[in-house]
């Protein structure tokens, strides 16, 4: 059995690992950087020595925290266990501040523990190996639902590329609950095919890594997913006569064990809400304020178009993810809308369960006042969802994306159907478009202009159409062709192997397309040229030229690193983030 499973899951964990590697091949071969000391751009402690490349300031989500909390905690993290002690204080802070106690610190989560203790140049592959999980995991979880190898393979492509998973890979509390949700929702579906005491332990422990990964007001999102889906297998057991009981009491006793694992944690940390001071207390009602503009709803579906050099606050505002907390794409939302136009068939369900709780909270996010409401409640008025509640609606849209494909390639539809899809995702770009360009020359002025206001003598970008006109023209061109390709395959390809292939082939490309990589404006046009031969390849594929389809492939990943590197602006140099500053040795001179 053990040696089934290894061969059956380990070439996938493999081809996850590959395809991340040549994504971010900038970073696995050519030492670039993912630390978040070395995109902020004010300088953070450590990095003053640093030379080389520089990003353009595109990438800001929440890089302040990162760089000057989260990166030394995990050095003091890593030199308190490496002395043999449990890191329960960090005297470094202030008059000292608890670690234990704080959820953001991540003492207790297996996965960062390791990575602290590893030295610092390992941290941008942990950072990578973050989306490889996620991809994994999630792909286990659609094979447990019983899709096949490539559908399944293309949802974890969906999930472990979403900008929950790639704008946020240098918020490493943010990527580490979005890494264990799928892990969890796989235990859940295995306890639901197999109630017994060894599934009960799995899911125990998935829910535990959930709890212990870095953030509440995500973790509370991602139990809320949990529970809601035990519910629904709950709901299904029942209509068919099974062990509903069973499942029920083995899912309650995985709760149980789950919280009295994470107690080391949760104990003190509840404690510490009510006895400290802090930027979110206890009571401030952060759940009902602060939601996303609906001008933003284009950077789900569109979101390199937001993705402009900008002016660093010591907030982030740039790229609209820190009230979107990711994106899915163009393909995930063709396969979404096309779903509901295949008739029903024994999927249906799950795919609707999943496309529902990905609408509701992006409804929720967007204050839509039909779920408004549940802003008000308790725990809910506590959690901020338009950022922490990404990874629950990225990996809903990843689970019905695929979902929908699997009903496309087993059940009968009409090229109808595929059409109408088309029409009303290329209808949606243009009405996203046109949020944008309000967003653009409305929006974005008025912020630099009160940034300005407060900071006397500073010249900040201000951005309308004729400064983007190039790069938005062709990424538009991309999503236009992307879409024509998907209707190609679906309405007009026989061999349903090969669609799903291309399907993945396309998906993955687009996602590449929209990692974020510091480029300045001039040279971001160019990054859609490898898209493009990427189509063709795939349209090649489907003729069955298949020597001409692996040598695009080829140039597509030749011709993206190339561009990449030839930048002058992109993803920082490798560089030790923990330099001693000049003025430790002169303070140290003195004794």
């Amino acid at each position: 059995m053990n040696r089934l499973l290894m061969k059956r899951y380990v070439p996938i964990l493999l081809l996850y690992a590959v395809i991340i590697s040549v994504l971010y091949a900038q970073v696995v071969f050519f030492s670039k950087s993912l630390l978040p000391s070395l995109y902020y751009p004010r300088g953070s402690t450590g990095t003053e020595g640093c030379t080389g490349r520089t990003p353009a300031p595109s990438h800001n989500i929440d890089l302040a925290a990162a760089a000057y909390e989260l990166q030394p905690v995990n050095r003091v993290v890593g030199d308190i266990y490496r002395s043999g002690k449990i890191p329960l204080w960090n005297p470094y802070q202030g008059c000292g501040l608890p670690l234990a106690a704080q959820y953001s610190t991540r003492v207790f989560f297996p996965y960062q523990i390791i990575e602290d203790l590893c030295p610092w140049w390992s941290w941008d592959f942990f950072m990578l190996g973050r989306l490889v999980l996620a991809g994994f995991f999630t792909f286990i979880f659609l094979q447990l639902l019983g899709l096949s190898v490539p559908v399944s393979f293309l949802g974890g492509a969906f999930y472990m590329l979403s900008g929950s998973m790639t704008w946020f890979i240098n918020n490493e509390q943010f990527v580490n609950v979005a890494m264990t949700l799928p892990m969890a929702m796989a235990c859940l579906q295995n306890l639901s095919i197999r109630p017994d005491k060894c599934g009960t332990v799995l899911l125990s422990l998935a829910v535990c890594l959930v709890l212990l990964a870095g953030q509440p007001e995500i973790a509370f999102y991602s139990m809320l997913l949990l529970a809601a889906y035990g519910l629904f297998l709950s709901v299904q057991q029942a209509t068919r006569a099974q062990g509903t009981m069973q499942f029920a009491g083995f899912s309650l006793l995985s709760l149980v064990l789950a919280i009295a694992l994470s107690g080391l944690l949760l104990i003190p940390f509840v404690e510490n809400v009510f006895h400290s001071y802090s930027t979110h207390p206890f009571g401030i009602r952060s759940g009902p304020i602060d939601h996303a503009n609906i001008n933003y709803v284009a950077a789900i579906f569109l979101p390199l178009l937001t993705e402009l050099p900008n002016f660093f606050d010591y907030f982030p505002h740039n790229g609209v993810w820190d009230n979107l907390g990711g994106y899915s794409g163009i393909a995930a939302l063709f396969l979404v809308v096309a779903g509901f136009f295949v008739p029903k068939i024994k999927r249906s369900k799950y795919f609707l369960f999943f496309s529902v709780a990905g609408i509701l909270v992006l409804l929720k996010n967007f204050d839509f006042f039909l779920v408004s409401w549940i802003s008000n409640l308790p725990l809910f008025n506590q959690a901020w969802s338009p950022r922490w509640a990404g990874p629950v609606w990225t990996f809903s849209f990843a689970c019905a994306a695929s979902i929908s494909l699997a009903m496309f390639l087993e059940g009968k539809y009409s090229k109808k159907s595929v059409w109408l899809a088309a029409s009303l995702c290329v209808a949606g770009i243009g009405l996203l478009l046109f949020a944008l360009f309000r967003y653009h020359n409305g929006y974005v002025s008025s912020f630099f202009s009160v940034v300005s206001d407060r900071l006397k003598g500073i010249t900040v970008p201000s951005y309308h159409f004729n400064d983007v006109k190039a790069f938005y023209v062709t990424y538009v061109a991309a999503a236009v062709c992307l879409v024509g390709a998907l209707v190609y395959l679906l309405g007009y390809h026989k061999d349903r192997k090969q669609v799903a292939v291309g399907i993945v082939v396309l998906s993955i490309a687009e996602l590449w397309l929209c990692i974020p990589r510091g480029m300045d404006l001039n040279w971001m046009p160019l990054r859609v040229a490898p898209f493009f031969v990427v189509v063709l390849s795939v349209v090649l594929l489907s003729i069955r030229k298949n020597a001409f389809t692996y040598a695009g492939l080829g140039l597509a990943a030749i011709l993206s690193v190339a561009i990449d590197l030839s930048s002058p602006h992109g993803m920082p140099d490798r560089c030790d983030p923990f330099q001693k500053e000049p003025f430790v040795d002169f303070l140290q001179a003195q004794g």
